[in-house]
């Protein structure tokens, strides 16, 4: 997971050096596209699968990419906080998925771009135990 951020933050940096900030739009507008469609897959169930205890690969593709894009400890405001802050179902996935198989290594960094009262109920709760 942290070379996976920090190869993440490596492109976003080369993008925003090539492109300046006109290409930071552009690459907000596709992450929402992509936000969305699996906001819409996801819809109100627990997880991508079709049964409650049952996880699908796509349950963790998902839960490796998303719980690192919403561990980027990013600014109150900034275009990528707000983007993050539309498609918060997606972060209390990431939270059941963490709840369940407790798999991030540093949890006080765990959905950092969140504040606390952001995050799902029950991960403040498991948060009170560290």
């Amino acid at each position: 997971a942290w070379s996976l951020r920090r190869t993440c933050r490596q492109k976003l940096q080369t993008c925003l050096s090539v492109f300046g900030d006109a290409g930071l739009p552009a690459m907000v507008a596709e992450l929402d596209e992509s936000l969305t469609v699996l906001e819409e897959r996801l819809g109100s169930a627990e997880s991508f699968g079709d049964e409650v205890h049952k996880l699908t690969s796509l349950d963790a593709c998902a839960y490796g990419q998303l719980s690192v894009l919403y561990s980027i400890n990013c600014k109150q405001g900034s275009p990528l906080h707000n983007l993050l802050l539309q498609h918060r179902s997606l972060a209390n996935f990431c939270a059941r998925m963490e709840l369940r198989l407790g798999a991030w290594p540093e949890r006080r960094t765990f959905l950092a771009a969140l504040e606390p009262e952001d995050r799902l109920p029950a991960w403040q709760e498991a948060c009170k135990t560290f």
